[in-house]
């Protein structure tokens, strides 16, 4: 039984790979109707599916019922975050990204703790790979960041779509087009001499950015940058 269950998955995995999202949904139907008991990414996946065929609605009534059996799954309120963002609830996409971030932010926690804990009974060796744990992976990884910024975007939380792109440039200082986004950013809250710098040097990491600037009508104002 657990190898035809398997060749079922393979088959919805070739079914998505060849962007035949509709069959896929099906067949993953087909599955839960026999394993549903041993099948708990069913939800997450089936909202996936929906989420690639433009079915918002329906792809978040998955990913509820997903959170419904892990209710603290980051990949899910991230996706559901995304979801929203897409279907233009932007306020309900931030609100997702924020519970996401929570999520994140405890497991990071958990691990100082744990590390802690490990110093203190003098395991060191364990002590110091916790502690590699938490000092080389971010807290949150840039889509993340950038998500978040898009949707505070919308609402016209310029600074703080701001503050987040700061958030992945820390680590990526050479992206061009985060470092473009934030210039958006930057002529709303009227910082022209910022948005001016960041526009320049994004044109000059990416020469597609120039097309790009030329026209944008947000920037038409400005004087010619390049």
């Amino acid at each position: 039984m657990e190898n035809t269950r398997e060749f079922m998955l393979d088959e919805v995995k070739e079914l998505t790979q060849n962007g035949k999202f509709e069959d896929a949904i099906k067949k993953l139907d087909d599955i839960n109707t026999v394993y549903s008991h041993q099948d708990r990414d069913y939800w997450f996946n089936k909202g996936q599916h929906f989420l690639e065929i433009q079915n918002y609605t329906e792809a978040i009534k998955c990913f509820d019922k997903d959170l419904e059996l892990n209710k603290k799954s980051y990949r899910t309120f991230m996706i559901k975050g995304r979801t929203m963002y897409l279907d233009g609830d932007y306020h309900e996409a931030i609100e997702c990204f924020n519970y996401a971030l929570e999520i994140k932010y405890a497991d990071y926690l958990k691990n100082v703790d744990q590390a802690k804990n490990l110093k203190n009974v003098k395991k060191f060796e364990s002590a110091i790979q916790h502690y590699d744990s938490v000092n080389h992976s971010e807290v949150m990884d840039s889509k993340f960041w950038q998500y978040k910024a898009q949707a505070l975007f919308k609402i016209e939380k310029y600074d703080k779509a701001a503050d987040c792109y700061d958030n992945i440039l820390k680590n990526e200082p050479d992206n061009a087009e985060i470092l473009y986004s934030k210039a958006k950013c930057e002529i709303h809250l009227e910082k022209i001499e910022s948005c001016i710098a960041l526009l320049e040097k994004a044109c000059k990491l990416d020469s597609s950015m120039e097309k790009i600037l030329n026209n944008d009508p947000l920037f038409k104002e400005l004087p010619k940058i390049i």
